[in-house]
């Protein structure tokens, strides 16, 4: 009888289903295709509409610049033909001559943006200064006047015709051979002047203070989402939405445009203005020279004019306005709008797919499930790769002919054993972390890993993993398919290892320390744990090295890789930074303690006497710690705050750890 009801079921599920395809698929594609097309004419809409925003922002803060420039530009040219700066050097009567200065005094007093305005003569000396600071103006007396003839903005300017002018480099003031704190960003400009023939006879020097400016231009950002820069043409920030990547140049920091958007530098030194996608988001930028802000045309113009120009001349002139527009928000916006899209969709393909689902689902299913049975049956029966079936525990349940041919393993051998009894100990405790996460969040992984053969041999397979779920979603079994590797992958595998470990001491190197960083980091995310960076430098290095060789050193580096494997645990990370600095990588933490127990157990092992070709070799360690999430949630942040910290330790005496602080 239940024979019976199989057979009536199955011929009922193969007359319905043709019907119920015929419908719901022809549907389904003419949704799917409408919403799609629908998806894609808004995204390029919205895309538009950032291009055109970035737009104005860049040309909103090139106005902003514009009016600050050319005001200075205007009031340096109407001083420079005022009465009272011609009388100032004309004139031989004293009374006029004061009369002239506190003239000077006064629109340095009412104006109160320029630090200094001063009158050189041709010879380069100072004959006139008055300084506004701290809203007190006063002129400078004679005998304090100073020699500025071997100053660059002297001698660069008094070379040019009365009426021209010349702007500085944006820089920050110096006194006394040190940066002023609070900083002062400070532009010189100057232009010659000229006797009552037109012969020149001296240069006049605005010391503008640009801090007004620079705060004007940050008002002119008008988005949260981008990212507004201000560059000089070496690449370095003299402004940035970040300040700590400001004035990089001033203290000898190469901390450029280019280290961190060096494609996009290319097109930059390309070309004086446009908008170009990378894979860091949107940039918008426009290549201005100070001089052409005070002409007579719009910025965009003003911005044209320098493609007929090469990006070298005037280096120190140029600067560069340039708005990043996230790849992050540009993908967020889209995925607000996918969603929005797809939640209509879904709302019809509920429609449409429930009142056909439910008809036929007791019959779909029965059906599916005795195809699959016979489907899986004829795969063990014949497939070439390797088949493990488990439960969900997992425990081995059945295997193929091909699982005993490549692991020379019976069926008997591995029944109801767990299938990491295969395990070579070549991947470590992180990439199995990563494959199980896979399988839980997606059902299914796929890659490479190294199994063992019964007679111990160790080979590469490739394995592929999927997670069975009933009918209710209860996860009931695995199944994984996995094949032999060929010689050739084999070597492309280990060519692989050795691209991402150090040569020397076969630790991880830089570039696989940032991979697993990056999966510990997600991994205490999920766990809602901490995960610490350890920055390890060498103290009394160097002089091993240079008194030994560097054999000698290289052994040296070889004992401190093993001493710092010896005191983590497998689960934790231990890299080979560079030189003689390591990084240690701690996962599953609960507490800031822990961390300093590890950094402790490292100092403590690596101070013990090295035995190097017969000498005794001394060496410390000074590390600094960095906690995720406490000082960053990058492994290449944590990093940098971790080398801070290092950096701390060394400067208050060495041999000692310290944990990264905010200044």
């Amino acid at each position: 009888m239940n024979k019976e009801r199989m057979v009536s079921a199955a011929s009922g599920y193969r007359g319905f289903l043709p019907y119920f395809l015929r419908v719901f698929l022809p549907l389904t594609f003419f949704l799917f295709a409408a919403t799609a097309t629908y998806y894609v004419i808004d995204t390029r809409h919205e895309k538009k509409l950032i291009r055109a925003g970035q737009l104005r922002q860049v040309e909103s803060s090139l106005q902003s610049l514009q009016r600050d420039v050319s005001g200075v530009i205007r009031e340096l040219k109407y001083l420079a033909s005022s009465d009272s700066l011609k009388r100032l050097i004309t004139t031989s009567d004293p009374q006029a001559h004061v009369s002239a200065v506190e003239d000077v005094a006064t629109f340095a007093h009412h104006m109160g943006r320029y630090d200094q305005i001063r009158w050189l003569d041709l010879s380069g000396m100072e004959r006139l200064r008055v300084e506004h600071r701290n809203g007190t103006t006063r002129v400078i007396p004679q005998q304090q006047l100073q020699d500025k003839s071997s100053r660059y903005y002297f001698t660069e300017a008094i070379a040019m015709l009365p009426g021209e002018i010349y702007v500085s480099p944006l820089d920050l003031n110096v006194e006394h051979e040190e940066v002023e704190l609070p900083h002062r960003p400070m532009l010189r400009f100057s232009t010659p002047t000229a006797d009552a023939s037109g012969e020149r006879n001296g240069l006049l020097v605005l010391n503008y203070q640009a801090s007004q400016m620079l705060d004007n231009f940050a008002r002119s950002h008008q988005s949260e989402q981008s990212e507004l820069s201000l560059l000089n043409t070496g690449g370095y920030w003299l402004f940035a939405s970040d300040h700590q990547h400001e004035w990089g140049f001033m203290f000898a920091r190469d901390e450029r445009f280019q280290n961190f958007y060096s494609t996009v530098w290319e097109s930059i030194k390309a070309k004086s203005h446009g908008t170009l996608q990378s894979e860091n988001g949107l940039f918008t930028f426009a290549t201005i020279d100070p001089l052409m802000l005070a002409g007579d045309y719009s910025v965009t113009e003003a911005a044209s004019r320098e493609s007929n120009q090469s990006m070298e001349q005037h280096q120190a002139e140029r600067w560069i306005v340039v708005s990043r527009y996230p790849l992050q928000a540009i993908n967020t916006l889209y995925l607000d709008h996918l969603g929005l899209y797809g939640a209509m969709m879904g709302l019809a393909l509920l429609v449409l797919f429930v009142s056909s689902w439910k008809m036929a689902r007791a019959t779909c299913e029965r059906n599916r499930l005795m195809d699959e049975l016979a489907l899986h049956a004829k795969v063990m029966e014949t497939a070439a790769n390797g088949v493990i079936i488990t439960d969900a525990a997992p425990e081995i349940m059945a295997v193929n002919q091909a699982f005993t041919e490549l692991t020379g393993y019976s069926r008997e051998e591995v029944l109801g054993k767990d299938p990491t009894m295969l395990a070579s100990g070549r991947n470590d405790a992180a990439y199995y972390d990563s494959m199980w996460q896979s399988l839980k969040e997606q059902g299914y992984w796929e890659g490479e890993i190294w199994n063992r053969h019964k007679n111990g041999e160790v080979f590469p397979e490739w394995l592929t993993i999927s997670a069975v779920h009933n009918h209710e979603g209860v996860l009931t079994n695995y199944i994984a398919i996995f094949s032999v590797l060929s010689e050739q992958k084999s070597t492309e595998v280990r060519l692989r290892e050795l691209a991402n470990s150090d040569p020397l001491t076969g630790l991880l190197n830089r570039n696989l320390l940032y991979d697993r960083g990056g999966q510990a980091i997600a991994q205490s995310r999920r766990n809602h744990t901490k995960a610490a960076v350890l920055f390890l430098d060498l103290d009394g290095f160097k002089p091993i090295n240079d008194s030994l060789g560097h054999a000698a050193g290289d052994m040296v580096l070889k004992g401190v890789a093993d001493r710092l494997k010896g005191c983590v645990r497998e689960s934790d990370t231990v890299a080979r930074f560079g030189g003689d600095e390591f990084v240690v990588l701690l996962t599953g933490l609960k507490e800031n303690v822990e961390a300093a127990e590890v950094a402790e157990k490292i100092i403590h092992s690596i101070n013990q006497t090295l035995h190097i070709a017969g000498t005794e070799c001394h060496v410390g360690a000074s590390i600094g710690i960095s906690i995720y999430p406490d000082d960053g949630d990058g492994v290449e942040e944590l990093v940098k705050h971790a080398d801070q910290a290092m950096y701390r330790v060394k400067e208050n005496g060495k041999g000692k750890f310290d944990f990264f602080r905010t200044e």
